[in-house]
């Protein structure tokens, strides 16, 4: 089983001792994808909240019907 540590923890000579230099490049190239992915969610879910009470929308709280 491989263990990811933290680049902080783990030292560049022993990360390279565990993958071969294709599957770091392969590792990476999918974090970053992962990182950019989150990055365009965190931008999209902010403007939507900003934009919500522009332009009039209605906001999307559900009623509670008292009871």
């Amino acid at each position: 089983m491989v263990c990811f540590a933290p680049r902080s923890l783990m030292r560049q000579s022993e990360l390279e001792a565990m993958l071969k230099k294709a599957e770091l490049t392969e590792f990476k190239v999918a974090l970053l994808g992962l990182q950019s992915r989150i990055r365009g969610d965190v931008q999209q879910l902010t403007k939507e909240a900003l934009d919500r009470n522009d332009g009039g929308a209605t906001p999307r709280v559900p009623r509670i019907s008292p009871s």
